[in-house]
């Protein structure tokens, strides 16, 4: 868990985590851009699910289908660095506020150094 919030931690703190998913954006490895991929869905309000998911590759689309919205991303040749090759933007989406993405483990993250510096 320590881990994770460590790499939660370093992604808040990153100019880029508040900003749209961007083509050609990299990322350290899949597991930074999952993270962001989550952090943008909850912040934009839409619900995703993945249609491919491996080391190597992941390919992510709207969970509404009638919506054309799709990342992929895959790693760099030689590299564990991932780079969002294909991305297809939602141009008018109804925001979601019941959200599968919030799962205790991202509030547990999100929160942590509040409740730590606060316990009450």
């Amino acid at each position: 868990m320590r881990g994770l919030h460590n790499i939660f931690q370093s992604l808040m703190r990153k100019k880029n985590c508040n900003s749209q998913l961007k083509l050609g954006m990299i990322f350290k490895d899949s597991t930074l851009f999952r993270a962001v991929l989550r952090e943008n869905s909850i912040k934009e309000g839409y619900e995703f699910k993945f249609a491919k998911n491996n080391s190597g590759k992941v390919i992510v689309v709207c969970a509404d289908d009638s919506f054309p919205w799709r990342v992929h991303a895959s790693k760099m040749q030689g590299s564990n660095t991932f780079q969002i090759k294909t991305l297809v933007k939602h141009t008018v989406h109804p925001r979601r506020y019941k959200m599968k993405a919030v799962i205790s483990t991202w509030l547990a993250n999100k929160y942590m150094d509040k409740l730590i510096d606060d316990p009450k």
